[in-house]
């Protein structure tokens, strides 16, 4: 009896987290579709520039 609640319970999780998942993948995609290119530039460029100031962090000011 215990196994088969395991089992429902297993199987009911899985095709939960497929259902999130095929959300997930949809609202990517309209997500893909709705954005211009000019946008999509931009956005890339902030996270260049957060990933730049990130990487010339210098806690103990060794460099100069």
């Amino acid at each position: 009896m215990e196994i088969a609640i395991g089992a429902a319970a297993g199987i009911a999780a899985g095709v939960l987290c497929a259902l999130f998942y095929a959300k997930g993948f949809r609202d990517a995609m309209k997500m893909k579709t709705a954005a211009t290119p000019d946008e999509t530039a931009q956005a890339e460029n902030g996270l260049l520039k957060k990933y730049e100031a990130i990487m010339s962090y210098d806690p103990y000011g060794d460099r100069s």
